[in-house]
């Protein structure tokens, strides 16, 4: 029941965060402010990470003293938004001041989505980019396991050994992109242009891959797709809200972040599966992804246009 229940708040906490973060700042401070948030997130998970491991050795603390710990800093993290949004009320016209105050209407998230085009184009992105994702994750899998079977030995070292290396050189460069080229893509190219930074790479990856099926290129693939997904398109995604009213903010956000980003792994689970069932080979599973990758350029095409139309009103 904990672990369910964590799954759900994972997911929910951060979609109202960023829910909160588009309701209080506007379009320009967004493409501004964001990427410096996205700073913030991965030095906390780096943070979180570390932390874990001295606590433990030092203070020999158990999971539930640890589970204190981060209740208190949620704590914190509530007094935070308390301040912000009071200050944010205060600094605001009556007009905006009194609009944060109005209750929001009865309409659900999934009844917003179907109803406007923006956010149902947003939605099937984040499913495409899902199945592209995990599809390449269960690629990168297959061929770990083919070459620790090559090379013989202790199997599970191996692939540990693989996906320590895999997953540091991802966080870190993760965290540089954040750092030095998130805010100046925005800048240059805009929310609309850097949404197509990662579906071009990916396209330009899996064709590769399909071509030359070795290790060393889907490895570099994905250590590629995920680090701009977790930096570049992790902020993008989320300064797509900006132009959007409050209710989409709080409620087809919020549907989109959990059922839709959930529905993408589930779709990919069947899509591994009736592969495998009908002997689909690691180049034709890389060929997919590149057809779905073509499918997710044309979302993104649909979303550059419906956002470019909002923007301009």
């Amino acid at each position: 029941i904990f672990y369910i229940w964590l799954g759900i708040f994972n997911t929910f906490m951060v979609s109202q965060f960023w829910a909160f973060a588009n309701d209080i700042y506007t379009e320009d401070q967004g493409k501004r402010l964001f990427p410096l948030i996205g700073v913030g997130m991965s030095v906390g998970a780096w943070l979180g990470a570390s932390m874990v491991s001295p606590l433990i050795k030092k203070y020999n603390l158990g999971p539930y003293a640890l589970m204190l710990i981060a209740a208190a800093i949620l704590l914190v993290c509530l007094g935070l938004i308390l301040v912000v949004n009071a200050r944010e009320i205060r600094m605001a016209t009556p007009e905006a001041a009194r609009k944060s105050k109005t209750p929001l209407g009865k309409e659900g998230g999934f009844q917003l989505i179907l109803r406007d085009r923006y956010l149902f184009w947003i939605a099937i992105l984040v499913v495409l980019l899902n199945v592209v994702n995990t599809t390449g994750e269960y690629l990168l899998g297959k061929f770990v396991v083919a070459e620790a079977a090559r090379i013989g030995g202790d199997s599970k070292a191996i692939v540990g050994q693989f996906y320590g290396y895999f997953y540091s050189t991802v966080n870190l460069l993760g965290f540089l992109l954040q750092a030095l080229a998130t805010s100046r893509i925005l800048r240059i190219a805009g929310v609309r242009g850097a949404l197509f930074v990662l579906p071009v790479l990916a396209l330009i990856s899996y064709s590769v891959l399909a071509l030359v099926p070795v290790l060393m290129i889907v490895r570099w693939a994905k250590i590629l797709e995920n680090s701009t997904d977790y930096s570049i398109m992790n902020t993008v995604r989320h300064a797509l809200w900006l132009p959007t009213t409050r209710e989409a903010k709080y409620k087809a956000k919020a549907a989109i972040d959990t059922f839709f980003t959930r529905g993408g792994d589930v779709l990919q689970a069947g899509v591994v599966y009736a592969g495998t069932a009908i002997g689909m080979s690691i180049t034709g599973f890389a060929w997919l992804n590149v057809i779905l990758t073509l499918v997710w350029l044309l979302a993104a095409t649909r979303i550059y246009a419906e956002h470019r139309r909002r923007t301009a009103l």
